[in-house]
């Protein structure tokens, strides 16, 4: 062999030589990659690092979200507490007087068990009962519940088919059982009557927005108080007169009964009244007071002491 020629020989093997590395270097790297990224569901299924603590991060401030509102709830609720006690210092529980057994506070403290003293007016629009029931709720130790039957709108419930639910709404609320009350809670987010007459809650709903319409904290607080009020401008005694009924509620009733030519002297000023001939025709208000009174007459007798009518003439 020449030199020329094997010059031309040792050039041709370096040559073959370089595309074999570079071949080699290539599926190298090919299988390489192939086995770090050549099955995408793998990696679709294992999230970055990165991920992994943003979701461990939002896992933990969800936890601590309901954790932080129980305790702030729970902090209310304990301040209530403290300020029932204080207010209640001198008082002179009932001890077997006006037949409530009553002897200390935890007595008539529904979350030990205890019976609040119940109060409920029955009367119709422009009788008075917005004062009144003020005069109840000014207790400190009072949890009043104001026009519970707002969202009825402007009539009278003298029967089926309304009697059912309003009572089932009165009792779950004199119960402080909040749970079911779905349809009464959003009413009142924009309806705030609902609340704001409750004048020891409504300082609460203030200062923390939305715990008015907490299902959990309104029951919670409804039974911290001994004392319970509501009034009534819509549901006739005749329907009321089966919450006496109810043993466990011992509820005590107030009829209140304005001389009916005061009543549509004042309805006459109030637009909203116009309308419902429950406000607005005289017949149908003289025949609910006659029916009143005849319910009146034997509730008398049968719960003198938790059944009391009262009348002013203005």
């Amino acid at each position: 062999m020449s030199g020329v020629e094997l010059s031309h020989w040792i050039m041709s093997k370096k040559t073959n030589f370089c595309g074999l590395l570079v071949m080699g270097c290539f599926f190298s790297v090919f299988l390489f990659f192939d086995g770090k990224y050549g099955n995408p569901s793998m990696y679709e299924m294992q999230p970055s690092a990165a991920l992994l603590e943003s979701k461990k991060n939002n896992t933990t401030a969800d936890k601590k979200q309901p954790d932080s509102e129980s305790k702030d709830i729970e902090k209310i609720l304990n301040m209530q507490r403290e300020l029932i006690i204080k207010d209640m210092q001198g008082y002179e529980y009932p001890n077997g007087k006006y037949n409530i057994s009553a002897s200390k506070l935890e007595d008539l403290v529904m979350e030990n068990n205890g019976t609040p003293i119940r109060s409920i007016i029955v009367t119709t629009w422009r009788s008075g009962s917005t004062f009144l029931g003020d005069i109840l709720n000014a207790h400190p130790a009072d949890f009043y519940h104001f026009e519970p039957l707002l969202a009825f709108d402007e009539i009278k419930i003298r029967g089926p088919p309304l009697a059912e639910k309003a009572l089932k709404l009165t009792t779950d609320l004199l119960n402080c059982e909040y749970g079911d009350l779905d349809e009464y809670i959003e009413y009142g987010k924009t309806h705030s009557l609902v609340f704001h007459h409750n004048t020891h809650l409504w300082k609460q709903c203030q200062a923390h927005k939305g715990l008015c319409y907490n299902h959990k904290f309104l029951s919670a607080m409804c039974k911290l108080f001994p004392f319970q009020s509501m009034k009534f401008v819509r549901l006739r005694l005749q329907v009321a007169q089966k919450l006496l009924a109810e043993e466990k509620l011992a509820v005590r009733i107030v009829l209140l009964v304005r001389d009916p030519r005061g009543t549509f002297q004042s309805r006459k000023h109030h637009y909203w009244c116009q309308p419902h001939p429950d406000c607005s025709d005289p017949a149908l208000t003289c025949a609910d007071l006659i029916s009143d009174y005849k319910v009146a007459v034997e509730l008398l007798k049968k719960y003198p002491t938790r059944f009391n009518p009262h009348m002013h003439l203005m």
